[in-house]
């Protein structure tokens, strides 16, 4: 990874304590509060003040690295800590450090002074991880001196001269200590394409600040876009950071690279008002392409999770799936990656059990492609549930969402079973009333836009599928979300969920699967074309995944199912008045008519 240099005015973190000696001289005085701080001299073991005042020390002891400034001082307002050691040869250490407002002094040479202006700590308790400093001990006698103050008048002047004051110091050596390393845990992933935008997701192996560098294939000049809270501050509070580009080019190839924010020598986490420096540590440069401004081809699967079939029941068997799948031409060529949900059963962890065992896995190479990853109920199976919403959209954006391509309208739903996410053992799930109204409204909006209005072709992409379910309540929560959409063209509907290939034309009441449906359907005809694909099975039936290629050219939407290994399943076009032609089918996907309500 390239570095280079870096100045900001921010923070970081750290450390493993060690012990510097037990036995301090403490002096104790009083002086008339001032903006301009006079550091005391010290000579033959004796403080001596700019007034003619000459203090002589006590000996303390640190009680676990940590000194009640209240309790010893006695009502003074200044206080000094004085250690003298030998080191048998020079070293480098660095030394941890927690107060109010406090400078350290080496050897007579001040390195590091909070007392004057900043905030050495605004809260409480204090520790040895708040600062942590470089230094040099040399051979030899060395001398260590801290001088701190009860207040001062930044402290007083942001948080009352009045309030309560815990004056408390804690100091160890850190010996062992490492400094932040700024270094990706894995791939990034880029979601949610739309023409003119794209999200990144990625994870760094420690909390830094980061951001992305990005510019037009063969332009020269990069612009940036930071992880910023606000708009404004620097995140370093957190190792996932999601981020937008936005006012990008339809149709356009983009190169782009991570940018991460290293400190040099030290790490001061909640320090204000002085400059630290960093480097920058760039990624290799990879490239993306919006979608637009030609043929559309994007890839559908899901249905990723484990346990339900002999043959997908580990991640191992699941990777050899999926590397199948990578192989399709489909997969090779589309503009983007469409997972209908489930991606797997159930997980405590975003990173491990979506990242790693999932996402990292599918390498690009220099040129990455986009993925839509569309919730679905297991996305609310387990702890992780709550993290699944920091890792796959800004934080003012929403599971649900729509956007345009060309002549292409794509409204991405956010709807399943998740009424069942009540018990427990689908983790922390509330009622869905409240997320199924909202969608609902937001839905009433979309369909009165000018460009749903005007698109050639409405796409949705969801889940479960809009007319047929086993579960009555996933009907009713689905049917009341896609209300503002019954009367609209909807050209083409792809969901998952059911782990079988379902497919029915628009007009129509036959369903072609391979097994006859014997419940009464939400709708007595198709109100939309819509397909559902396979996934894994519980009978072990086969297949256990099929797959979606869908390339929108010449005013034709051409639809093509293939199972895990290539083998046609189905094939269909569309066109834009939402008439849909089949071209080729698999003996085993039988027409059945649907039973009356």
């Amino acid at each position: 990874m390239k570095k280079t240099g870096f100045i900001i005015i921010m923070s970081i973190i750290s450390s493993v304590v060690a012990a510097l000696p037990v036995q301090w001289d403490f002096f104790q005085y009083t002086v008339k509060e001032d903006k301009n701080v006079v550091t005391p001299e010290i000579k033959n073991g004796k403080l001596y003040l700019a007034d003619g005042k000459i203090i002589s020390p006590v000996k303390i002891k640190a009680e676990n690295n940590f000194f009640d400034f209240n309790k010893l001082a006695k009502g003074n307002n200044h206080a000094v800590l004085r250690t003298v050691f030998n080191c048998e040869n020079a070293r480098q250490t660095h030394i941890g450090i927690g107060g109010l407002a406090f400078a350290i002094e080496l050897n007579g040479k001040i390195i590091y002074d909070f007392r004057r202006k900043g905030l050495g700590n605004d809260y409480d308790p204090v520790s040895v991880n708040d600062h942590v400093i470089p230094l040099e001990f040399k051979k030899g006698e060395n001398t260590l001196t801290v001088y701190s103050c009860r207040t001062n008048w930044l402290l007083d002047f942001c948080y009352g001269a009045n309030r309560e004051i815990k004056w408390d110091l804690a100091i160890a050596e850190i010996k062992d200590f490492k400094s932040v390393k700024a270094e990706l845990a894995g791939t990034e992933i880029l979601l949610r394409p739309t023409a003119e935008s794209i999200l990144f997701s990625f994870i760094t192996k420690e909390p830094v600040h980061a951001g992305i560098d990005y510019r037009e294939a063969g332009s020269a000049k990069w612009q940036r876009v930071w992880d910023l809270a606000g708009d404004l501050v620097l995140r370093n509070d957190r190792r996932n950071h999601v981020i937008r580009l936005e006012e990008l080019k339809p149709g356009t190839c983009y190169e782009y690279r991570i940018v991460m924010l290293e400190p040099v020598n030290y790490v001061e986490p909640r320090s204000l008002w002085t400059a630290r420096n960093y480097q920058e540590v760039f990624t290799e440069v990879k490239e993306f392409s919006t979608p637009g401004g030609g043929d559309l081809k994007f890839f559908v699967f899901g249905d990723t999770q484990l346990s339900l079939s002999e043959n997908c029941s580990t991640i191992a068997q699941r990777d050899v799936f999926m590397d199948k799948m990578k192989s399709a031409d489909g997969f090779k060529n589309a503009d983007f990656i469409v997972h209908v949900g489930d991606l797997t059963s159930y997980y405590h962890s975003v990173e491990k059990n979506l990242f790693q065992d999932f996402f990292y896995k599918f390498k690009f190479g220099k040129t990455v492609k986009p993925w839509i990853y569309v919730r679905g109920n297991h996305e609310l199976n387990g702890i992780g549930a709550v993290q699944w919403h920091d890792y796959f959209m800004m934080p003012d954006e929403k599971p649900y969402y729509s956007f345009k391509v060309d002549d292409v309208y794509f409204i991405v739903l956010a709807c399943s079973d998740f009424s069942k996410g009540l018990n427990a053992s689908n983790g922390p799930v509330i009622s869905p009333d409240t997320m199924v109204r909202k969608q609902r409204a937001w839905l009433e909006k979309v369909v009165k836009n000018d460009e749903f209005k005007k698109a050639k072709f409405r796409i949705v992409l969801s889940h479960t599928a809009p007319q047929l379910e086993n579960s009555e309540s996933v009907v009713r929560e689905i049917q009341e979300i896609i209300e503002p959409l019954k009367d609209e063209l909807i050209h083409f509907w792809i969901a998952g969920h059911s782990h079988y290939y379902w497919r029915m034309f628009k007009g129509s009441d036959i369903l072609y699967s391979r097994n006859e449906w014997k419940k009464a359907p939400a709708y007595a005809a198709a109100k939309f074309n819509w397909i559902t694909l396979d996934g894994p099975k519980g009978s072990n039936s086969k297949p256990d995944f099929s797959y979606l290629t869908v390339n929108i050219k010449n005013g034709i939407i051409q639809a093509v199912v293939t199972d895990e290994d290539g083998k046609l399943i189905d094939s269909f076009n569309i066109d834009a008045k939402g008439n849909a032609v089949e071209l080729k089918r698999s003996p085993d996907i039988k027409p059945f008519k649907l039973p009356s309500e």
